[in-house]
């Protein structure tokens, strides 16, 4: 008899913590769907981006809908030198949130990019140099990213199942050569 009642209460609060996980996982999801929120989360992130690379970074809006796609409107990037590198009227993000991270990967399954304007300039860094400024951006966000430590191989793969760019514009500028501009 005693047994049968261990049971029962193991089986009661077993039932009664799945149902709290369950409220604060929905609850969870529920607060993440706000805008409010999402906004302190993406200026938190993109602070974090700016504070690696130096470069000013700035987006009129971003909405994460149901942890499968993030909508990003107004995306603007300058360098350290205060040069447009990149602006997007819009980019969307399409991905399986469980899916994200599997196999050592970034999964992404669509990748659409609207008006885009890539700018890149050949610049003088502080010390001589001569890089693009997007080649700046990658250095110093892989170097802020690194734990310091030397990884065998290259670094995590991204992989994008479709990529769509629309009404968009590329050009590579060297102030140092006449008619510097490829479009």
């Amino acid at each position: 008899m005693k047994l049968q009642i261990t049971k029962k209460h193991i089986a009661h609060w077993t039932l009664r913590l799945l149902t709290v996980v369950a409220s604060v996982i929905i609850g969870l999801f529920l607060i993440l769907q706000l805008p409010w929120v999402q906004k302190k989360i993406i200026e938190k992130i993109l602070g974090r981006f700016q504070q690696a690379s130096g470069f000013q970074i700035t987006s009129k809006k971003l909405y994460l809908s149901w942890f499968d796609q993030l909508e990003i409107s107004d995306l603007s990037v300058k360098d350290d030198q205060k040069t447009q590198l990149l602006s997007a009227s819009d980019i969307t993000i399409d991905y399986h949130f469980l899916d994200i991270f599997s196999n050592g990967n970034i999964n992404l399954d669509e990748l659409t990019v609207n008006q885009m304007q890539l700018n890149m300039v050949y610049q003088i860094s502080a010390d001589s140099t001569r890089s693009l400024n997007l080649v700046r951006l990658i250095n110093q966000l892989s170097q802020f990213f690194s734990s310091g430590q030397p990884k065998p191989g290259k670094g995590t793969p991204i992989i994008i199942q479709s990529i769509q760019i629309n009404n968009s514009l590329v050009e590579i500028h060297d102030p140092l050569q006449t008619g510097s501009t490829n479009t």
